[in-house]
């Protein structure tokens, strides 16, 4: 016994002897440390002999509230030390060899009594209270102190290449190496002038923004970088040659831009009384911002620009616009006609007494308050007042013909959901819409031919009213980017009828264990085209459905179905009561026990009294698959795998979701189509809210204008959107042949979401729908009071990382990466279990987790 008591003396011995342990005195450093540097931590106490801590390259705290920062010191390798935005008054001595990189700005300190001699960049900016510092060493290139009035300024060694001194209470320029290329004195009123010798001709980037400046000093002769805005200059005199940027904001005093070098690629001059501007720089392409002046005109624009901004100015004409501009605002000026839209992404030019539009154009947020207005037409006093140039494009109405006239009168009712195709003269397809739920249709197509515009009654119960123009119209464009508007088609019903089915969706989240809607939209496929063509048409509806999922019950509102193990069946007394896309509707639940891949496939026979015009819908077959994850906004294809030279069709539905916290006011998809599709049978098949779409060879854009689609906290069923269409692969596609598709969402001026690629593979071997994937990771302290912690093999794979309550509803979640653990902050997130989401570049995986204090 003696020796074994001796044993494990000499074990705690060593192990006292190999880790060498001290005290972190500031709490919150403790808490900071324990979270990221675990295993060297007991309690407060830190072994500064853990691996961790010795071979760490860069220790980044900032903004945890700390005040001294004793035990930093003993990270003996770091490179780079990020401690900005606490309330630091204690710097310790620092590493003395490794550390380059040195952020303390944001903090309380009063005195740095010692730096480390290699430092490379030190930033110190705004510590209001700072008071001395040892003096620069010869190795800083970058030196950071705006915001230290309090501070003596040191001499500047030469060597250095930035130095930032603003808002320092200066009332003179100090002296400056010739080593200087970034030097910032804004924010100094005391300086009043600037004489040229102070400013080294190695100058190329130089703010004096709010220095009191009534004069403009000479300019270093290879200035890139010009900021002077916010003083009391009244003209910027010869700009040297080599001039990029230039910002001038807030210059009450400047009237006038002229003499601008064609170098210069920005401006930003708002909020000054710019009247005049003589041109502007031919190369210019980042940005124009003139807004809030005083300008009546301005010259022609570079055509390689890309934003332009001159809202709140008087100006009446507008320029050719260049063909790569994405984004103009105008809006508050005096503007009656505008040039052609090119195909911009954001657009504001509301406040302008306008009241036609030259174009229509693919920017979502155009349509939001322009699809209302009408295209100019020239001669037309009513709809052009201000004789503007006709506007571009092929637009027309098509309608029910109920006054059998073959004219549009002005009350009858649209027929939405046709589409319409536009060929050229040699009867090549350039591009296909539809009637949207107004009627109206538009091609954006307006060069100069001959085109035919065609709609697509094929297989359905309708007629043209008239035999002129029947199905199809002849439009000549002879000029340029001009418009042929009133290509209008009147229809009627005919006698035949077509009883079927649609498509079909579902709503909620197809997990194991919970519950989820199944739409079908089947009837009377006339009101798809919202017309009833015959009544007192009786037969019946049946729908099956084979999978992991268990039927709960009908939904609210919808018909009441008679179940026979996994068959719903429907008597219709009269297809002309029945709300095809409302009252077939089912409510199941997702097995405990189902995988992620299972399918859920659902058949569909439709039965009708009458004859059908088209039997091939009368049965229909879909199936969807159980998720390992949710995603709200995503892109699914049935089938996701096919035989070799298999023709019929593909479905894919674009789904999305509004998880801000307010409503969106505008949505739009933008989805590239494969090269192994037949673009002619592209066919739109269901959506919830109403829209328009272009197809131009490969690229599909929808727009849902107007959509205010409530946030997910506020309604989460109404949060939820989809866009469902189907088309046919080409013919004759081998086996190995993928068809991938990925969609991008649009919500108002928000960066897309990139869905996941739906991917259909022709192949001999039945596939397994099911995602499959190596990636994994762990997740731990499970459960946790809110704070996880995710580690995988490659930390730098980690591309996402998403949260969801059991409702499928998004939590919000902070993470970072913090020495090779991925921490995630969920504390705004009640107990309970959620499904944590991790995307990675080798695939998605999801885990349970359990918050519970």
């Amino acid at each position: 016994m003696k020796n074994i008591y001796l044993a494990l003396l000499f074990i705690f011995a060593f192990n006292f002897v190999q880790a060498q342990y001290v005290t972190i005195p500031d709490t919150n450093f403790v808490a900071f440390l324990q979270s990221n540097y675990s295993v060297c931590m007991n309690g407060n106490q830190m072994d500064t002999t853990c691996s961790d801590i010795v071979n760490a390259i860069s220790l980044n705290c900032e903004g945890q509230g700390i005040i001294n920062l004793e035990g930093a010191q003993y990270f003996d390798n770091i490179i780079s030390l990020k401690a900005e935005n606490n309330g630091l008054t204690i710097l310790p001595n620092l590493p003395q060899s490794s550390l380059n990189f040195l952020y303390l700005n944001d903090n309380d300190f009063t005195t740095i009594t010692s730096l480390p001699p290699n430092l490379i960049n030190l930033n110190i900016n705004n510590n209001p209270n700072l008071t001395s510092t040892p003096p620069i060493s010869s190795s800083i290139i970058n030196y950071y102190r705006g915001g230290t009035p309090n501070l003596a300024i040191p001499n500047f060694n030469v060597g250095l290449e930035t130095i930032h001194i603003f808002d320092c209470n200066l009332s003179v320029v100090p002296t400056l190496p010739n080593t200087i290329k970034d030097f910032n004195i804004e924010s100094n009123p005391n300086i009043g002038s600037i004489s040229a010798s102070s400013l080294p001709p190695s100058i190329i980037d130089l703010n004096i923004n709010d220095c009191g400046l009534s004069v403009l000093p000479a300019l270093p002769p290879n200035i890139e970088d010009l900021s002077c805005g916010g003083n009391s200059i009244s003209t910027l005199g010869i700009l040297p040659s080599t001039l990029k940027r230039l910002y001038v904001s807030d210059s009450p005093n400047i009237t006038q831009l002229v003499n601008l070098p064609d170098t210069m690629y920005r401006i930003i001059a708002k909020n000054c009384n710019i009247s005049y501007i003589d041109s502007l720089p031919i190369f210019m392409t980042n940005l124009i911002d003139i807004s809030d002046n005083q300008l009546t005109s301005i010259p022609n624009f570079p055509e390689g620009l890309l934003i332009i901004d001159l809202s709140n100015n008087n100006i009446s004409y507008v320029p050719k616009l260049p063909d790569n501009l994405t984004i103009l605002r105008m809006e508050n000026n005096n503007v009656s006609c505008w040039p052609v839209f090119p195909n911009l992404n954001i657009i504001e030019i509301f406040g302008n007494p306008f009241h036609c539009i030259p174009n229509y154009l693919t920017a979502m947020n155009v349509w939001s308050y322009l699809d209302t207005i009408p295209l100019c037409n020239f001669g037309n006093t009513s709809n052009n007042p201000a004789g503007c140039p006709s506007g571009q494009g092929i637009t027309g109405y098509i309608f029910i013909d109920t006054a059998t006239d073959c004219q549009f009168n002005g009350y009858e009712t649209p027929f939405k959901n046709l589409e319409v195709k536009l060929f050229d003269s040699l009867g090549l397809l350039l591009e296909t819409t539809a009637s949207d739920i107004y009627g109206n249709y538009k091609f954006t197509t307006s060069n100069i031919g001959t085109y035919e515009v065609v709609i697509d009654t094929a297989g359905i119960p309708f007629l043209p009213s008239c035999l002129s123009p029947g199905v199809d119209s002849t439009v000549s464009i002879t000029v340029a980017d001009s418009l042929f508007d009133k290509v209008d088609f009147g229809t009627t019903c005919s006698s035949s009828v077509d009883y079927g089915t649609l498509g079909i969706s579902t709503l909620g989240w197809v997990f194991p264990n919970q519950t989820h809607e199944l739409t079908v939209n089947a009837g009377d496929l006339s009101q798809w085209y919202s017309m009833g063509c015959l009544t007192n048409q009786s037969g019946s509806v049946s729908i099956t459905v084979n999978g992991p999922v268990t039927f709960l019950n009908e939904a609210p509102t919808s018909l009441i179905p008679l179940v026979s193990g996994t068959t719903y069946s429907y008597t219709i007394a009269d297809f002309a009561n029945v709300v095809n896309n409302k009252d077939f509707r089912l409510m199941f639940k997702t097995d405990s026990t189902a995988q992620s891949g299972d399918l859920i496939c659902v058949t569909v026979n439709v039965i009708a009294s009458a004859a059908d015009i088209d039997s091939t819908n009368n049965t229909y077959t879909y199936c969807y698959s159980v998720a390992n994850s949710y995603d709200p906004n995503d892109k699914q294809v049935y089938p996701r795998s096919v035989k070799p030279g298999y023709e019929d069709w593909l479905t894919y539905t674009i789904r999305f979701q509004n998880t801000g916290t307010a409503p969106a006011f505008n949505i739009r998809l933008e989805d590239t189509l494969s090269a192994n599709l037949d673009y002619s049978t592209f066919e739109v098949i269901g959506y919830k809210h109403a829209n328009s779409f272009n197809l131009v060879e490969d690229r599909l854009i929808v727009y849902f204008p107007n959509i205010m689609l409530v946030d997910s906290t506020t309604n989460y069923d109404e949060s939820i959107g989809y866009f469902q269409y189907r088309i046919k692969p080409k013919a004759g596609l081998p086996v190995e042949t993928i068809i991938e598709n990925t969609a991008y969402i649009f919500f108002d001026f928000n960066d897309p979401i990139v869905t996941n690629t739906a991917v259909t593979t022709f192949t001999e071997t039945d596939l397994s729908v099911g995602e499959t994937t190596n990636f994994q990771f762990q997740v731990f302290p499970n459960p946790s009071n809110g704070n996880f912690y995710v580690q995988t093999e490659k930390y730098n794979d980690i591309k996402k990382v998403e949260v969801f309550n059991m409702m499928g509803q998004s939590v919000p979640v902070h993470y970072e990466l913090n020495n090779h653990l991925m921490e995630i902050n969920l504390k705004t997130a009640t107990n309970g279990m959620l499904l944590l989401k991790v995307s990675s570049n080798n695939g998605v995986s999801t885990k349970r987790i359990l918050i519970q204090e």
